[in-house]
């Protein structure tokens, strides 16, 4: 069952985050698929956040 609680998703998000910063500093490509897989991985981390606060805003 998904969890509309927003800190372990923004736990998840600000540790994906650190993880891209990590990457683009040692110099791994945004082009390889680690990259591509975990800023996907970010990006749907941050549209549940999103769903969140309109679901929220709704009730």
């Amino acid at each position: 069952m998904p969890s509309l609680q927003k800190e372990p998703h923004l736990q998840a998000v600000d540790g994906m985050r650190q993880q891209v910063r990590r990457f683009l500093d040692i110099g791994i490509s945004a082009e390889s698929p680690a990259y591509l897989q975990l800023t996907r991985a970010l990006s749907g981390a941050q549209q549940i956040l999103d769903n969140i606060d309109q679901i929220a805003g709704a009730k």
